[in-house]
């Protein structure tokens, strides 16, 4: 089946909110924080679609710093379908994020993974990426949350 790629904005807002919900198994608190999304040029949503499903999803963020009036790109998530894995899908969203990237000067594009993520580790591998440092930590917090 043909599968096409698309950087979604607000026209597709009803594919972008099956990505969320189905794709990335994520509650969607409505449409007005999925369209801020959409709307906003930083944000990027990526979608491999064939005929009227979602294959596909990327979501990214193009980063400015003090330093530097180049960007430099988040690629945050990536989710494929199960019945659509090893299948190029997930690479193919990938190069596009790359390729905007590119677009825009960016300094660098660079994503977190689970090194146990054996799939993840190949495609991003295939698409260019390396490792910076094994010994990297991603430290998180809960704003919200009782310290």
């Amino acid at each position: 089946m043909n599968v096409r790629v698309v950087r979604a904005g607000i026209s597709e807002l009803p594919l972008a909110r099956q990505a969320i919900s189905e794709i990335h198994a994520r509650i969607c608190e409505g449409d007005e924080s999925l369209s801020a999304f959409l709307g906003n040029d930083t944000c990027y949503l990526y979608l491999a679609v064939a005929g009227t499903e979602v294959a596909c999803s990327l979501n990214g963020y193009a980063l400015m710093h003090p330093h530097s009036c180049r960007p430099q790109f988040l690629l945050y998530e990536i989710d494929v379908r199960e019945s659509w894995r090893r299948q190029g899908i997930g690479s193919g969203l990938i190069e596009a994020f790359i390729d905007e990237a590119r677009r825009l000067d960016a300094i660098g594009v660079w994503v977190v993974t689970d090194q146990a993520n054996d799939a993840a580790m190949a495609m991003y591998r295939k698409c260019g990426f390396s490792c910076s440092d094994v010994g990297d930590v991603v430290f998180s917090l809960e704003p919200s949350a009782p310290r």
